[in-house]
């Protein structure tokens, strides 16, 4: 699941969590793209601790499978840089 998918699953029970004090954040999130695309390190920061967690765990849960899709691109780009030989540099042209 990508990132949007584990937002929506992860901050409307997070949301509800809060009861009444949530009643701010559920309007926000209402508004859809725009409250996803402030979220800043600070705004995270100053949020309750239940919500805090839900887009931490969505974030985690949204980038871990991107980053292991990198890891056979590693794995090819190391085999093709062993049989580079390093040369120093030439002081004079040949």
């Amino acid at each position: 699941m990508n990132l949007a998918g584990q937002l929506n699953r992860n901050i409307p029970p997070a949301i509800a969590d809060l009861g009444e004090s949530g009643a701010h954040f559920a309007d926000k999130w209402a508004q859809g793209s725009a409250f996803v695309n402030s979220l800043t390190p600070g705004l995270v920061a100053q949020l309750p601790d239940t919500l805090r967690n839900a887009i931490q765990l969505s974030y985690n849960d949204g980038l871990t499978p991107i980053l292991l899709m990198l890891v056979p691109a590693m794995v090819v780009s190391l085999l093709l840089m062993f049989p580079i030989r390093e040369d120093t540099l030439k002081e004079t042209i040949e």
